[in-house]
């Protein structure tokens, strides 16, 4: 997949995930951006993300914020976007998730909730620069 993400941001293997690359904010150590593909499991991208909702609901403080699903860029797709308490901190995510080509993709921003007005922008220009 391709996308944009900031020139001096650094980037590398998720810790927790296999096919995610992760790049930081050098300004920032609670702010990060993911991106990635792995290949689709047989059941739909739906019901994978909807699994995936339900096991981190249990997590401090979750709130969901949206979980719809649609199109992007004429594949089916997910957004969800949530809050959660990381070690008494409260931090804001929305993901986009896509299946292309027998392939899912992920556009991901993280933040603590009070610098989520600053890294949306980021998000939006992932998800406008995003392929497949």
């Amino acid at each position: 997949m391709t996308t944009m993400i900031p020139d001096d941001w650094s980037l590398g293997p998720c810790e927790r995930s296999t096919g995610c690359q992760q790049a930081n904010d050098p300004a920032d150590s609670g702010r990060f951006l993911r991106i990635g593909g792995s290949t689709s499991p047989s059941a739909s991208l739906e019901k994978v993300q909807s699994e995936q909702e339900v096991a981190f609901a249990k997590r401090t403080g979750y709130q969901k914020i949206r979980f719809e699903t649609g199109n992007y860029h004429g594949y089916p797709s997910v957004e969800w976007e949530f809050v959660w308490l990381n070690t008494g901190v409260l931090r804001h995510v929305r993901a986009t998730y896509w299946r292309a080509s027998g392939d899912d993709y992920i556009v991901y921003a993280s933040s603590t909730a009070d610098k989520w007005e600053q890294t949306l922008p980021l998000y939006e220009t992932m998800i406008a620069h995003s392929t497949p």
